[in-house]
């Protein structure tokens, strides 16, 4: 007799980048790892390890800033094509057990497995199924969790082991989450400091605090975040879109020789593929820009998005 499966399975390769550089420098392994990097802002922190984390470390520092917080930190260039490579492998074995798939980060994703009952009869045989599909990742810590709930699978995926998987009954979500900390939660600085002074520490304990009262003391926020810690989540899988290709072409004529006048045409073609970008409902972190000289030979530079707008940042 076949048993109900969990309707989400969260997959997550804590630190990719870090976790591949490791096995890149083996002797490093004593030392705490930054990642630096990315073409449009390359001195801010991509990833750091969890000695780093330790230490204060975040992504989106300055290098700077990091290497003060962890001064015994090694800085390692990033090289993102590698990560993609290998998260694009990891995406790919997952796809063998459904293609309802949608990437968060790298080697992080959500799957929608409720429907699967016909292949998988049991939640054991599914949670075999995806650890068998991560075996293309030799050596890598890859974890699996399967619930009902987004945010209770995002917590057993990250409470596995390496290599393995945990499954949360239905009605078992109180209680599988109850030891965990606030910190997991989605909240600010502020309010996390504030539950806990009221000694609301962990998510058991923020469970049994009435919504209403907590609401009312905090805000809305705290309203969804007790649903979280009660194993309340509604919000599904959202499978993985084919990513827009947009492009925009200007060709000057006469070639242009003044930097200024080369960098306000860059400027222009960058914010009509903005606008374009915003209008359609994406977000992005940079766009690739392309400069023809008049003898035919490519440059290539990077815009870097901020808040609000976007800066070029060529680079010949």
């Amino acid at each position: 007799m076949s048993i109900a499966l969990p309707r989400i399975a969260c997959v997550r390769a804590p630190h990719l980048p870090v976790q591949l550089e490791r096995q890149r420098h083996p002797e490093l392994a004593e030392h705490p790892l930054l990642i630096s990097g990315r073409p449009w802002e390359p001195h801010i922190i991509l990833d750091a390890d969890d000695l780093a984390r330790d230490a204060g470390v975040v992504p989106g520092l300055r290098v700077s800033q990091a290497t003060r917080l962890c001064p015994s930190a090694v800085v390692i260039p990033a090289d993102e094509a590698a990560y993609q490579a290998l998260h694009t492998l990891l995406a790919e074995a997952l796809l063998s057990v459904t293609d309802r798939l949608e990437t968060v980060d790298w080697g992080n994703f959500r799957l929608a497995v409720g429907d699967l009952g016909r292949t998988y009869a049991t939640p054991v045989a599914l949670g075999q199924a995806l650890s068998a599909a991560l075996a293309v990742l030799p050596g890598c810590d890859v974890r699996v969790g399967l619930a009902d709930q987004r945010f209770t699978a995002e917590r057993a995926a990250s409470a596995a082991a390496p290599g393995s998987w945990i499954a949360v009954a239905p009605g078992e979500e109180r209680r599988f989450l109850a030891a965990f900390p606030i910190s997991v939660l989605p909240l600010e600085p502020e309010t996390a400091r504030r539950l806990r002074l009221l000694g609301l520490d962990t998510l058991g304990a923020l469970a049994r605090v009435p919504r209403r009262a907590l609401v009312a003391q905090f805000d809305a926020t705290l309203g969804f975040c007790h649903d979280l810690a009660t194993g309340n989540d509604p919000r599904p899988v959202q499978p993985d879109a084919l990513p827009p290709v947009l492009e925009a072409q200007r060709e000057c004529e006469p070639p242009l020789r003044d930097r200024d006048a080369v960098q306000m045409v860059l400027a222009r073609q960058v914010a009509r593929l903005a606008e374009t970008l915003q209008h359609r409902g994406y977000q992005a972190q940079g766009l690739q820009l392309q400069l023809v000289d008049e003898d035919g030979a490519p440059h290539t530079g990077m815009a870097r998005a901020s808040p609000g707008r976007w800066s070029a940042c060529w680079r010949a």
